[in-house]
C-alpha cells in the first residue's frame, strides 16, 4: 500500500487492512427551504477523509511519524479505494493517543500500537 506523508514513504507504519475513507460533503450557507417544501442545498464540495491504523512500532520510527505530522496540513499519497488509484492530496492531519505495548527489559527498547491516523481534505 502506497502511504507517503510529504513525499516520505510510511506504508511500513499503516495496517494494509481496516482503512476507511469516506465522501464529506461540504455545504454553503445559502441552502433553504422552499415554499412548496422542497430543501434546496447549497453543495459547495465534496472532500476525502481517511482513517488509517498503525502497526506496532519502535518509539524511534513513532517519534519520526508524529514529527512527520505535527504540520497543520501534510501532503498525503496514497492507494484510494474509493478512486481505484493513487492520489495526492492536501490533507488536515490528527491522531489518536498511542499505548506503550511492550518494553523489552533486555535491550530498553520499546514498542507502540493502537494509534489510529485520521486525514481529512483540506
Amino acid at each position: 500500500m502506497r502511504f507517503k506523508i510529504n513525499g516520505v514513504d510510511y506504508s511500513d507504519c499503516v495496517q494494509y487492512s481496516g482503512r476507511s475513507e469516506t465522501l464529506r460533503k461540504v455545504y454553503g450557507n445559502n441552502g433553504m427551504i422552499a415554499l412548496d417544501g422542497t430543501e434546496i442545498v447549497d453543495l459547495v464540495g465534496i472532500k476525502h477523509d481517511l482513517t488509517v491504523n498503525i502497526v506496532p512500532m519502535k518509539s524511534d520510527r513513532l517519534s519520526q511519524l508524529v514529527t512527520a505530522l505535527s504540520d497543520a496540513y501534510v501532503e498525503l499519497e496514497y492507494d484510494s479505494g474509493l478512486e481505484g488509484q493513487a492520489v495526492t492530496r492536501w490533507m488536515i492531519p490528527d491522531m489518536s493517543s498511542v499505548t506503550l505495548a511492550l518494553h523489552k527489559i533486555a535491550t530498553n527498547v520499546d514498542f507502540y500500537a493502537d494509534m489510529q491516523l485520521n486525514f481529512r481534505e483540506k
